[in-house]
């Protein structure tokens, strides 16, 4: 038994059976919402190490309109004295 889209003729074929559009993808990604994480990580590291110079956004490998909002650095070494 024969597929429907074997019983049309080739000159209607285009005019019968519709591509999935080129700009789907882009669509897609225009109504998508933005959605905010906090991420806590505690490293135990060498002296030589500075989380200060970490360039999250390329880390995370962010683009367009996604952006790092705050990044907060707390040096659990140095005791707090009050």
């Amino acid at each position: 038994m024969r597929g429907e889209i074997d019983n049309i003729p080739p000159r209607s074929y285009n005019n019968k059976v519709s591509p999935i559009p080129s700009n789907l993808m882009s669509v897609t990604y225009s109504q998508a919402q933005k959605q905010r994480y906090r991420i806590t990580l505690e490293l135990e590291t060498l002296e030589d190490f500075n989380p200060h110079n970490i360039d999250w956004e390329s880390l995370f490998e962010l683009e367009g309109s996604e952006r790092v909002i705050d990044s907060y650095v707390e040096d659990l070494s140095v005791p707090v004295r009050w």
